[in-house]
């Protein structure tokens, strides 16, 4: 059975007086003073610094020499002898929660305790994305009727700002309504208030679609057969549609439970509580990029739900559409050896396709050294990153010591310093591959933080467990300013809008090097 009530985060605690600072630096400022043997709960990892939430609901970064991390699940206020089962351990949070990040969580079953533990799911889901609480919408039954539904639609959508990301979920009994002229499949409103067809509910995806970054929807509900014959989802059908050109920043997780579950528990939807365990840890899932996409988490939910019916025939089967390859939330789980190849590839995948930028002038095959000179062209100015991957590990090759900024305009040629011939791959090894990631971004990133070093003119690291963590955080999560995790903060001016976005354009190419 499928254990899925959100817990504590893990704790820790201090072993000598250290601050607790705004920022992972030792030049940050100080929130406050931490005493020895304080009890601190853990938030979020960074290489060497630990985001803690301290007495007073005060949050701010340690250094991990000044803590002890307390065992996974134990709680240091409880008998020291009795702690949790390994089932209900939840592993540390990986990133802060973003100001730019929603959640409209819309549990439409008639109130229960299974419906209650729904939304509870969802929720922890939610904060696993980087949702904060005070970004997490969910209405009560009262205000699900149509019109309310639509309405909380409609206030996403208000609340959401350009590129910002959001999740949408839904779950309760399913039911068949015409739409159209088509039979699609919908969910039946509380209190027999009517139904909300997926016909309808694709048109909000596609309006919430053109302004965000990403949008990740999960529809978890139980099978209906009143209504018209052979329904069709709309959603799926608006997302599949090859004339449609707004599936790129989606994904979509629907499932529908066909017959009832082995146990009825009142623990909710059985695909809300696997996808919780596959992304909180507690289930085995693969991730060839290291942080799980789409595809990999739907392929992890499916094993874990085959696991616990009982019968293979009894679990719902799970329908994926749109971008299979997003990466949901920013979770790291330790499942064998990661490509720094496929790392990049990974991340190119998460590029925002409305953002047009392409490179030119490379040329296939390099000598080890040899500088390397480019042109690209974007459809809106930023700062440029060039990362190099190779089997050892990573090179920032811009910006660099002759350009420590990084600022380009639209249109711009490239000139690489020479890197060491004796520290190349191809040096080293005779012919080697080597990946070329570009990205645009509206806000600089911090590579340093990410745990890259000087090397000559550039900064590198190896592909070891910390920087196959910290790398992709840091491109994918951006600044973790207050300014940019505070939800109060959310209306501040366009440039602190720039500063926090988290959109990027990229693109990805291969090159040979050779001795």
């Amino acid at each position: 059975m499928l254990t899925s009530a959100f817990a504590a985060a893990g704790t820790a605690t201090v072993i000598q007086p250290d601050k607790l600072r705004e920022q992972p630096s030792r030049s940050a400022w100080s929130v406050m003073d931490l005493h020895r043997r304080a009890t601190v709960r853990v938030l979020e990892t960074r290489r060497d610094w630990v985001k803690v939430e301290a007495d007073g609901n005060r949050s701010g970064w340690v250094h991990e020499h000044s803590l002890s991390m307390d065992a996974p699940g134990q709680d240091p206020s409880a008998n020291p002898a009795r702690t949790r089962s390994s089932s209900d351990a939840i592993p540390v949070a990986r990133t802060a929660p973003r100001a730019s990040n929603h959640a409209l969580i819309l549990t439409l079953g008639n109130p229960s305790s299974a419906t209650r533990q729904d939304g509870s799911n969802a929720a922890a889901i939610a904060r696993l994305m980087g949702v904060p609480d005070a970004n997490i919408r969910q209405p009560g039954p009262d205000a699900l009727s149509l019109d309310g539904l639509r309405q909380a639609l409609v206030d996403l959508d208000a609340r959401m700002g350009d590129k910002d990301r959001a999740f949408i979920y839904l779950s309760g009994e399913g039911t068949r309504l015409t739409e159209d002229g088509r039979c699609s499949t919908a969910l039946v409103l509380p209190a027999n208030q009517g139904a909300i067809g997926s016909t309808e509910l694709a048109a909000h995806v596609r309006t919430l679609a053109r302004r965000a970054d990403k949008l990740v929807l999960l529809v978890d509900v139980k099978a209906g057969s009143a209504g018209c014959p052979a329904p069709e989802d709309g959603i799926m059908r608006s997302l599949n549609d090859s004339k449609s050109r707004g599936s790129s920043n989606v994904l979509y997780l629907t499932a529908t439970q066909k017959t009832p579950p082995p146990l009825a528990d009142g623990q909710g939807g059985l695909v809300t509580q696997a996808l919780l365990a596959c992304l909180d840890g507690r289930a085995t899932i693969s991730a060839a990029a290291g942080m799980p996409n789409g595809r990999e988490l739907r392929d992890c939910t499916q094993a874990t739900l085959a696991t616990h019916a009982g019968k293979a025939n009894t679990a719902p089967f799970i329908a994926i559409a749109g971008n299979g390859a997003l990466i949901p939330a920013p979770v790291m789980p330790a499942s064998g050896a990661i490509s720094p190849h496929a790392l990049l590839n990974g991340l190119h995948a998460q590029r925002d396709e409305s953002r047009q930028f392409s490179v030119s002038g490379l040329r296939a095959s390099y000598r080890a050294g040899e500088p390397i000179r480019f042109t690209l062209t974007s459809s809106r100015a930023g700062y440029l990153h060039v990362l190099a991957a190779s089997d050892e590990g990573f090179t920032l090759l811009f910006p660099n010591q002759t350009d420590p900024i990084g600022r380009i305009d639209r249109n711009a040629t490239v000139n690489l310093p020479p890197r060491d011939k004796d520290a190349s791959a191809a040096s080293r090894a005779g012919k080697s591959k080597t990946s070329l990631l570009f990205i645009v971004t509206d806000g600089p990133r911090n590579f340093f933080r990410a745990g890259l070093s000087r090397s000559g003119a550039f900064a590198a690291a190896p592909a070891d467990a910390r920087t196959l963590r910290d790398l992709p955080l840091e491109i994918l999560g951006g600044d973790n300013s207050p300014t940019c995790t505070r939800s109060e903060t959310r209306n501040l001016g366009p440039g602190h809008l720039l500063l926090c976005s988290t959109s990027f354009g990229s693109a990805l190419q291969e090159i040979t090097e050779t001795p």
